[in-house]
């Protein structure tokens, strides 16, 4: 029920122009979606973990440079280098789709959002691109949200603020008990 519920979600697109229900329907998109993954955490009892993003690649772009906020999920995996390889086997944080999810989703261009941990503001970096081998792959990836097989997820708070006037709209978070709110901002 809850995948389905995510799929529905999963669809919504993001809109050019920023109305107070994209930014609503955003929100709860990403709420909704960090609820299904901690679940799936917990039901395979594998971790998984999102990593929230700038880019100015983003496909609603239209080939404008403006950067937007997104996210995609990360899984921890165990990787095996090759026998001709000279590098170790290690625990990997590599980026993937839970089923009938988009790996990559993108806010609105009309959004910047901020992420806290422990009520500090943390900096929101640049996208870590992906490389082809993980050997390859000279920049760590790591998600800023944890959640973990036995159901605890890393306490959590993303603000959702109108880039134009600087205006909070929405917050989602989490505690470490796995559980996520959306706080709307006219408390609907």
């Amino acid at each position: 029920m809850l995948l389905i519920i995510g799929f529905g979600i999963g669809m919504v697109a993001v809109n050019v122009g920023l109305g107070d229900d994209d930014a609503r329907s955003q929100a709860k998109q990403f709420a909704n979606l960090s609820a299904m993954v901690a679940d799936e955490a917990v039901i395979n009892q594998q971790p998984w973990g999102i990593d929230i993003f700038r880019t100015n690649d983003a496909p609603a772009n239209n080939g404008s440079n403006d950067e937007v906020f997104a996210y995609r999920w990360l899984q921890r995996v165990y990787w095996t280098p090759s026998e001709e390889s000279n590098e170790q086997p290690r625990w990997l944080w590599l980026p993937v789709a839970p089923k009938e999810i988009e790996a990559e989703l993108f806010f609105s261009s009309q959004l910047t959002l901020r992420l806290e941990m422990e009520s500090i503001e943390l900096e929101i970096g640049q996208k870590v691109p992906v490389e082809k081998k993980p050997e390859n792959q000279k920049i760590e990836i790591k998600p800023d949200i944890y959640f973990w097989g036995n159901g605890e997820i890393t306490p959590f708070k993303v603000q959702f603020y109108s880039r134009n006037n600087e205006q909070l709209l929405h917050t989602v978070s989490g505690d470490l008990l796995g559980r996520i709110a959306l706080d709307l901002a006219d408390d609907e």
